[in-house]
């Protein structure tokens, strides 16, 4: 049992926005270790793989709990630039992925973020099932980042929406095991009907019904990405990394 819970949680919550990401992983997945050094939690938990999060307030307390890793620690998920050199001296990274966090400020209302409007579409808006994973997975333009197993249980755990033509499904968004936004995926031949957007907007209305942040994780090279996102009232954050040593 793990009998910090309670306490890393209520350090978590102090900036919500920050460590929207780690408190959602710890209510969602098993946790397996929490470490704690004055107002800095280091967490290590399980979904597809065992990962580690660390929110940091100083150079201290990051070494003391940094001097808790070992060799057995190799997944690590949201962490900020200045950890980077840290935690990847003198082992190798096996990959990495870079993203800026975006989330939704509580003034930004979901009708004024996206367009709600599916002029001349035909499509039904409709609740995901883990009966769906293979289709998505099958369909996903990042499925060698991801499993079917794992998109079975993201829609578990999560909220998510898919958009179904006579039965067809072609356009879906749900969450990541941290809470993010993702997996949005409109097939190419019903773009253009305001799909993306309906699904967006049911998303984040459920998000907030459940008290929780809409954020979103997008690499900064993906233009029109970032574009739709700004332009839907997400703001920047902070540039957080993934990656797996050796």
């Amino acid at each position: 049992m793990i009998t910090n819970f309670d306490q890393a949680l209520a350090i978590l919550n102090r900036d919500r926005v920050r460590n929207a990401n780690i408190i959602n992983f710890m209510c969602d997945y098993p946790v397996l270790r929490i470490s704690i050094a004055g107002e800095s939690v280091m967490i290590k938990g399980r979904s597809d793989r065992d990962w580690i999060y660390i929110s940091c307030a100083n150079d201290e307390e990051f070494l003391a709990l940094a001097a808790e890793l070992t060799s057995d620690d190799t997944c690590f998920a949201i962490i900020e630039d200045w950890m980077l050199p840290r935690l990847t001296e003198g082992r190798h990274e096996l990959w990495r992925l870079s993203c800026l966090k975006l989330y939704l400020p509580d003034n930004v209302n979901d009708n004024d973020s996206v367009n709600n409007s599916a002029d001349g579409a035909t499509g039904t808006l409709t609740v995901l099932t883990p009966d769906d994973a293979a289709y998505i997975y099958a369909n996903y333009d990042y499925a060698a980042y991801t499993t079917e197993a794992f998109i079975a249980e993201c829609i578990n755990k999560g909220p998510s929406f898919g958009i179904r033509e006579d039965g067809k499904l072609v356009a879906w968004i749900m969450t990541q095991d941290d809470g993010a936004m993702g997996f949005l995926t409109v097939l190419p031949s019903y773009r253009r009907r305001g799909y993306g957007d309906l699904i967006t907007s049911a998303l984040i209305r459920q998000l907030r019904a459940s008290g929780k942040i809409p954020f979103v994780h997008i690499e900064e090279q993906n233009h029109k990405s970032m574009n739709l996102a700004r332009k839907a009232g997400f703001i920047p954050d902070r540039r957080v990394h993934w990656f797996e040593l050796a």
